[in-house]
């Protein structure tokens, strides 16, 4: 049940850091954090996933 509250309290914490910075990279989140990027990917996937965050896509035109 631990592992749940840490699991829980690094979910909490990156979406802390996009209320208040905004969008952002893995990798700055990452820096913040302490958190591996892939780590910081799979969060922000499972987020998605639990609808407690948007994904946005970026499109570039060449």
């Amino acid at each position: 049940m631990a592992d749940m509250q840490k699991l829980y309290e690094k979910k909490e914490k990156i979406l802390s850091i996009i209320e208040g910075k905004g969008p952002s990279f893995p990798t700055r989140i990452s820096k913040e954090t302490q958190i591996s990027p892939l780590f910081v990917s799979a969060y922000l996937s499972e987020l998605v996933a639990e609808k407690k965050l948007m994904q946005f896509v970026l499109l570039l035109e060449k």
